[in-house]
């Protein structure tokens, strides 16, 4: 390291930030990108040199409804592929007790961590990846699901000090390198037949109707990778995660005899689910900003310029003024009453997040007598974070490692014929 990255000077007392908790000013806040500005932003020029990164950008807003405009369109033939690969995930990783009548799977580790990934890579940016790590390809789905969960927690998470530095110059090496990766693919699809494209492994209605509508931003070839690189790090680490707490929420109320959920083809349910189990389970207590000037604020009379701003999502989430009884689940809530963060459905659009989720839960739901795995494997082992402003919950890794990412969940169902396996 250069000894010009670090600095000397002997620290202060850190300012805290101002906690807004309020319904209406948390809304009106998020909505506003001139006074109010994400600490993200400037963490992501540290490692990303181009622009065109719109999920940390203080120019998103300008592309913001023709990047959803674009994951609109998409969002229908990408929730057919994730249906199609959680199927064939299940019937992959599905063991067999002896006497052949349960049939188990970690839902978590083997299907929810690595679907979204294997669509944002392989289907959106048309990445070759790994199947073992000798054969073709630019990474094993472990090796690139451990740099987006890199990238994602360095720019939008709190990193501990003693950390950011070196997580800094890894995340910034591992960008140049991925960014170099998506530059290979998007130059090589530009110049070959949608046939060849399919038979790499690439569905050419996706990379069409989504990566079309960044083509038509105008951005310069750089940029764009720089988008793409976007779509990966917001669709796939978090996305797997919001899906597993909504999986945790219906498959425990299952187990209590409160499951209202009898038909799983019921997609325009589960969509509103999907909202509510973000409202319920949400997978940080909320978001930061950055005052750029003085702004009268409810609650708060002396917010200046710099000062940080804490939004507690959780608690304007449970305003009874907003969501009646809010410690209840009700599918049929005011959709646009629901706070979005600075997560996917904030920047892949509204559409995109939910119809994904949907899909996904109800192939899961549709298993056969589907239920929670004996003792502790059955719970989604976490533990309160109450050191970390954003984190909710922590999770192990097998190394023993703290991570925010979800690691393990077995669920048990009935082993008849899967996808013609037994």
């Amino acid at each position: 390291m250069k000894i010009t990255e670090y600095d000397s000077t002997r620290p202060g007392i850190a300012p805290s930030a101002i906690a807004i908790t309020d319904y209406a000013s948390i809304v009106r806040i998020l909505a506003d990108d001139v006074y109010f500005q994400s600490p993200s932003v400037e963490k992501a020029k540290s490692v990303i040199s181009s622009k065109g990164f719109f999920i940390a950008s203080d120019s998103h807003k300008s592309d913001k409804t023709s990047i959803e405009g674009a994951f609109s369109l998409g969002a229908v033939s990408a929730a057919q592929y994730f249906a199609i690969a959680t199927r064939q995930a299940i019937a992959r990783k599905t063991f067999v007790n002896v006497a052949g009548s349960t049939a188990s799977i970690n839902i978590v580790r083997d299907v929810l961590k690595y679907v979204p990934l294997r669509w944002a890579a392989t289907e959106f940016a048309g990445l070759e990846l790994k199947t073992s790590p000798t054969s073709r390809g630019c990474y094993t789905e472990e090796e690139l699901y451990d740099i987006i969960s890199d990238i994602y927690s360095y720019i939008f998470l709190e990193v501990e000090a003693s950390k950011q530095l070196r997580l800094k110059a890894k995340v910034k090496a591992d960008i140049a390198k991925l960014l170099r990766h998506i530059d290979d693919s998007i130059n090589w699809a530009s110049k070959v037949s949608w046939l060849e494209w399919f038979l790499r492994g690439g569905h050419q209605k996706e990379h069409n109707i989504i990566l079309s509508g960044f083509m038509k931003l105008g951005y310069a070839h750089d940029q764009l990778n720089t988008a793409v690189l976007a779509v990966i790090v917001a669709s796939t680490v978090e996305l797997s995660a919001t899906i597993t707490n909504a999986l945790n929420i219906l498959l425990t109320q299952k187990a209590s005899g409160n499951f209202f959920f009898q038909n799983p083809n019921d997609l325009p349910s589960l969509e509103s689910f999907s909202y509510e189990a973000l409202r319920i389970d949400p997978l940080f207590k909320g978001v930061f900003r950055v005052a750029q000037s003085k702004v009268p604020v409810a609650g708060a009379t002396s917010i200046g310029p710099g000062d940080r701003v804490f939004l507690d999502l959780v608690s304007a989430s449970s305003d009874n003024n907003i969501f009646p009884d809010p410690g209840l689940f009700h599918v049929q809530r005011v959709r646009s009453n629901y706070i979005v963060g600075d997560g996917c459905l904030r920047f892949l659009g509204p559409d995109f997040a939910p119809k994904i989720t949907a899909q996904v839960l109800s192939v899961i739901l549709g298993l056969p007598n589907l239920r929670l795995g004996p003792g502790q494997s059955g719970f989604l082992n976490r533990f309160p974070d109450y050191a970390d402003p954003l984190i909710r919950f922590g999770y192990l890794r097998v190394d023993g490692q703290q991570t925010p990412w979800p690691t393990s969940l077995l669920v048990q169902y009935d082993a008849t014929t899967v996808n013609g396996k037994a």
